[in-house]
């Protein structure tokens, strides 16, 4: 048994996270946050605990959660980023645009929904 764990730890270890883009959805209001990380999962857990606790940072969205419930909200992988065999690969910038391609499809942006315009994106408008 105790082989059986390492080896599980072993593995876990030598498998990189899942990349990619996700979103919150308000499924009353239908307004979503959407985010891009390394680690799908970690950023995921943590927006949900801060939610949970009250301490999101995106007070708009901590503010709904608070009048609606979690019951109505939704995380969702709307895209995952595949790993290449290359350890010197850099993938923010792929993830950065991913994210702001599925922001613009759902419709994400503020004031129609909670995810922050970026300030590159505000220029160009």
């Amino acid at each position: 048994m105790e082989s059986r764990n390492k080896e599980l730890k072993k593995q876990y270890l030598a498998s990189p996270p899942r990349m990619g883009v996700f979103q919150i959805r308000n499924m009353v209001t239908g307004k979503a946050l959407v985010l891009s990380s390394l680690n799908l999962q970690g950023l995921i857990n943590r927006h949900r605990l801060e939610l949970v606790h009250g301490g999101h940072r995106n007070k708009v969205l901590q503010a709904d959660w608070d009048a609606l419930g979690q019951e109505s909200f939704a995380f969702e992988v709307l895209d995952e980023l595949s790993r290449v065999d290359d350890p010197e690969r850099d993938y923010r910038e792929e993830l950065k645009l991913l994210e702001s391609f599925w922001a613009e499809r759902e419709g994400a942006y503020v004031p129609d929904g909670y995810t922050p315009v970026p300030k590159d994106r505000e220029t160009r408008l």
